[in-house]
């Protein structure tokens, strides 16, 4: 049995008969958690032991990408150990977000326009003053750098209602879904935006 022309192969023609398949996770090109961990959740670091936040391997969360073989995923389920999960759509700056473990029932977070409009207007300020930017702004960035990856990063988003008095919510990693692995090191440009 070979992968060619399978619509339930990732990007990379992996075979899986049931439309899912894995995505790889790896930490976000920047963030408030070391280089080599992701993290998900809510409040600060220093106050917030798991299960409210999730600091680890990117090998020890699960991102399961679905949609057919050859295009960007139509959605992505992220879970964690500490009983996070994120339901991501493709193209959307809304999601889903549960945690059990902490009475954080499933609830929809959204990152604003205005966030990412001043953080391509710091990219473009960044471009002009140092030669160099970011390609990625403090959001979830589809199919950025390459068809395939999502580069979230979520920087303390308010809290759905049904969260009630939480702290805010962040996420940084990077999720694969069958893209070039080639594209990942691409992070940065020295091109002026389109």
């Amino acid at each position: 049995m070979t992968a060619c022309g399978n619509d339930n192969a990732g990007l990379d023609g992996s075979l899986n008969q049931s439309g899912s398949y894995r995505g790889e996770v790896t930490p976000a090109a920047s963030g408030p958690a070391r280089s080599d961990q992701v993290l998900v959740g809510v409040g600060d670091n220093s106050y917030y032991p798991p299960p409210w936040r999730t600091v680890a391997a990117g090998h020890q969360v699960t991102a399961d990408c679905h949609g057919p073989a050859g295009q960007p995923p139509r959605s992505v389920t992220v879970t964690t150990t500490d009983g996070w999960k994120i339901e991501l759509t493709h193209g959307s700056q809304t999601f889903t977000a549960e945690n059990l473990a902490i009475e954080a029932p499933a609830g929809q977070l959204s990152v604003s326009q205005s966030s990412i409009d001043y953080d391509q207007q710091q990219n473009i300020d960044d471009l002009e003053q140092y030669g160099h930017a970011s390609v990625y702004t403090d959001s979830v960035n589809w199919d950025t750098p390459g068809r395939g990856h999502i580069e979230v990063q979520v920087r303390n988003v308010e809290p759905p209602p049904e969260w009630g008095e939480s702290p805010k919510f962040s996420m940084f990693m990077h999720i694969n879904c069958g893209g070039d692995p080639s594209a990942v090191s691409s992070s940065t440009t020295n091109r002026p935006p389109n």
